[in-house]
């Protein structure tokens, strides 16, 4: 694996000036370093300054249009419009290197006395990390490699560029103290009175899980045998599933399962952020087989990072403000999950409308229309029946012939095409290509059957994989938490699910009864339990759009006709016999599938990264907290601001002041 690299990159000395300002945080460029293990860039002031004035990390680059670059970047671009557009104007692609923990070194580099032939990079190139502390750099550009001589008089140059790199990453004044020495802090107690209104005497809110976590009052004491907090504590959840959750106190008497803590000397919202990094850690890792609690050998040996207080303060902001940054961005994000449902529904509207296959059915000639394709199929169902019918008269023969041995031969039975739709019911359908057709599903289906239901004894890690109601979301199967019973063959075969198969759930809540899903190809053979049903559709029915057309509109019919109990709703085959569906053409069907799943594919894609962008967003909140307490959250020049704070003192001053209280209030 190559070795991270640092690099060199060369800067006009009017726009470095605005970097150091501030004023710029983005660094434009034609063309960019292919190596993306790069740890810290270097800025080279070109003439007539030539030299090595600041470093910076690299906090994200921007690949994109140079129009869409200025768009997101002119603010604190640092450059005229007209210099930025003239820069790009030959080049199709730009770069934007954002600009993060800049560092200006308190003397400039000569690089010259660095290196007897040094030279200025046009745009850039590549430095090893140890560049600045061997003298036998090794410079890489477009492939080529350079060599120099050592200087052994360039000891002082070397070391006063590493001690300013070191100096920004120094926890200046801070102190480091285990974090049972440095609180303060007590469990709450059940009062010994209470009552649900308050008065003179029962004052006190009792602070419990549902007052502290939504400020919802119920009860109120009297202070007798009472932790009493106040606003400026912070409590800590030390018991249940929430066990190391951490928040702003009520004035109150504390609950049993809440702790107090108090941090002197330091400032709350820095205790607050501190505590807040560890709860995942607190939280999985709890103490006692039963109900969890927080582990106090955890908790207590924390090492906690005490700076001066003005740099708590300086934090605490930092923090905030990127929070802030990141909940907009997360806030942007899932409206955009929003807008993607939209896109989906209006998608899926379209398609049954006709919309998506309007230009395909102008291109095409002698098309059969759905009337001839029900006939079709109605013909084929008939015959199929009548089929099935010689065989069972066979059937019943050879049992006869045989004695009637045996349980006798189920008769086949005639698949109900559901009711037609009348006029009446047509008229409040929406309008529908001329070649297609109104119609019930029923009319589309084979055969339905509600699934199998098993005592828990035939449950085996053995056995069928059998398919819940969990198992079917947003149209598709889930694999996941599959349950496996033990079946005889005729089970298997009476409630096996085909490739093509809609299996459709039939008890739920009422907002998801009657969701579906197709059983796709090679999936493991699977049976279904007895709260779905299992919809086997004609041979010129394309499953993958019926559906596309539950997904849309089921929704709305078994809200309207679902039987409701307890807690829950549920659809029948009846019901699910009489729903409406609009029947095109078989091709048509094919290229309806084929013009949704393009459009939603793009939508899957979009989500995807939704996801991993939420996900990522969530992350970097831990990595905020993260460098925050390892002293690299702020920058060089949020630093000396720090440091020339008037009541900057060391964290060791602060540390003996809360002793002297805690010594005073023992």
């Amino acid at each position: 694996m190559a070795n991270s690299m640092n690099v060199l990159l060369s800067i006009k000395p009017e726009y470095v000036d605005e970097i150091l300002k501030g004023k710029k945080k983005f660094e434009f460029r034609k063309s960019i370093f292919k190596r993306r293990d790069i740890t810290k860039v270097f800025i080279y002031s070109s003439s007539p300054i030539k030299k090595i004035v600041a470093s910076f990390e690299i906090a994200g680059i921007i690949e994109d249009y140079p129009k869409n670059i200025w768009d997101q970047c002119h603010e604190y671009g640092g450059i005229a419009k007209n210099d930025f557009f003239d820069y790009f104007k030959n080049s199709e692609i730009g770069y934007a290197i954002k600009i993060s923990h800049l560092h200006e070194f308190s003397e400039p580099i000569n690089p010259y006395l660095l290196k007897k032939d040094f030279r200025p990079p046009q745009s850039y190139y590549y430095l090893p990390l140890d560049y600045f502390r061997d003298y036998e750099p090794v410079l890489m550009e477009s492939g080529k490699e350079y060599r120099t001589d050592m200087d052994i008089k360039l000891d002082t140059q070397k070391n006063m560029l590493n001690k300013n790199i070191l100096k920004s990453e120094e926890k200046y004044g801070w102190k480091t103290v285990r974090l049972g020495d440095f609180a303060i802090y007590q469990k709450g107690k059940k009062p010994k009175n209470q009552q649900s209104e308050a008065s003179d005497v029962f004052k006190y809110p009792y602070i419990d899980i549902r007052a502290f976590d939504k400020g919802e009052i119920k009860y109120y004491t009297d202070g007798e045998n009472c932790v009493i907090c106040e606003e400026d504590d912070l409590l800590m959840v030390w018991d249940g599933s929430r066990s190391g959750y951490v928040g702003k106190a009520i004035k109150g008497a504390l609950g049993s399962t809440l702790m107090r803590l108090k941090f002197h000397a330091t400032e709350n919202k820095f205790a607050y952020y501190f505590l807040k990094s560890k709860y995942l850690e607190i939280n999985t890792k709890p103490k006692g087989t039963g109900t969890p609690h927080v582990d106090p050998t955890i908790l207590w040996n924390y090492q906690y990072p005490l700076p001066p207080l003005p740099e708590q303060r300086t934090i605490v902001s930092k923090i905030e403000q990127l929070f802030s940054e990141l909940d907009n961005g997360i806030a942007n994000l899932k409206k955009a999950q929003e807008q993607l449902k939209v896109y989906r529904q209006a998608v899926l509207k379209k398609a049954f409308e006709g919309e998506l296959t309007k230009q395909w059915r102008q291109q095409q000639t002698d098309l059969p229309d759905a009337e001839e394709l029900l006939e079709q199929i109605q013909k084929e169902r008939e015959e199929s029946y009548n089929r099935k019918l010689d065989e069972w008269k066979t059937a019943v023969k050879e049992w006869e012939n045989k004695g009637k041995k045996g349980k006798k031969p189920s008769k086949p039975k005639k698949v109900k095409g559901g009711n037609f739709l009348s006029d009446n019911e047509l008229e409040k359908l929406p309008i529908i290509p001329k070649e297609w057709k109104w119609i019930k599903v029923g009319e589309i289906t084979e055969s339905m059957k509600n699934g199998i239901y098993k005592q828990k004894s035939f449950y085996s890690e053995e056995g069928t994989a059998c398919l819940r109601m969990y198992n079917i979301e947003n149209g598709i199967i889930e694999w996941f938490d599959i349950k496996r019973i033990i079946l005889t063959e005729n089970e298997k075969n009476e409630y096996g699910l085909n490739a093509g198969d809609l299996l459709v759930n039939r008890v739920n809540s009422r907002e998801l009864v009657g969701k579906t899903a197709v059983i796709p190809e090679n999936m493991e053979f699977s049976v279904y339990e007895s709260k779905n049903i299992r919809l086997r559709l004609n041979s010129k029915i394309n499953s993958k759009l019926v559906n596309y057309w539950f997904f849309l509109s089921a929704n709305h019919y078994f809200n309207r006709n679902a039987q409701q109990t307890v807690g829950m709703a549920s659809i029948n085959q009846s019901q699910l016999s009489n729903f409406e569906y609009p029947l095109c053409p078989f091709l048509e069907q094919q290229a309806i599938v084929s013009e949704i799943e393009t459009r939603l594919s793009v939508c899957d894609k979009v989500e995807q990264d939704i996801e991993e962008n939420l996900e990522k967003a969530e992350a970097l909140r831990q990595s905020i907290l993260k460098k925050a307490f390892e002293g690299k959250l702020l920058n060089q020049q949020e630093l000396e601001e720090v440091h020339n704070a008037p009541d900057w003192e060391p964290a060791e001053v602060l540390l003996e002041k809360v002793q002297a209280e805690k010594a005073g209030a023992k």
